[in-house]
């Protein structure tokens, strides 16, 4: 019997996350928890792009991001990450909760 020559991409299959950038993801949300949120942004910008593409971290990455400049009022720069990250993965409802903060705060803001 002939082997295929490509595998299915399944969830067996997708890339398996290096041990140094599990240290990252943990100081990156570590600083996040604690509402350090510039401490966080750089340490989840290079999680975010050292994550291979496909994993399922690397929006949720983009999320936290976005939700971090949210939270320092950078609007404008919580909607680039909002749209990067709605791009990999569309259908997680975490980005639709951070849909309806990102309104809030331009309707705040427009007051």
């Amino acid at each position: 019997m002939k082997q295929p020559s490509v595998l299915p991409i399944t969830f067996a299959t997708r890339p398996a996350v290096p041990v140094a950038l599990l240290a990252l993801h943990d100081e990156a949300l570590g600083a996040f928890l604690a509402r350090e949120y510039r401490r966080a942004l750089p340490l989840l910008g290079r999680l975010a792009l050292a994550l291979p593409f496909g994993h399922g971290l690397r929006p949720t990455a983009r999320a936290s991001r976005a939700r971090a400049y949210l939270e320092l009022g950078d609007l404008d720069a919580a909607r680039r990450e909002l749209a990067l990250a709605r791009a990999a993965e569309p259908e997680n409802p975490m980005f639709r909760v951070l849909d309806i903060m990102l309104r809030r705060a331009e309707r705040a803001r427009a007051r």
